[in-house]
């Protein structure tokens, strides 16, 4: 159980890690997209 329990912790920090990533590439990608349609328009 020991054994588990660090790897497991890593796991979900890892998949923290990558929900984050995830919302701040959503975030930036969505003003990217918004600049870029209010230098185009």
């Amino acid at each position: 159980m020991s054994e588990i329990n660090p790897r497991f912790k890593a796991f979900g920090n890892t998949l923290v890690v990558s929900k984050l990533f995830a919302i701040v590439g959503c975030n930036s990608m969505r003003s990217i997209y918004q600049w870029l349609q209010e230098i185009y328009h």
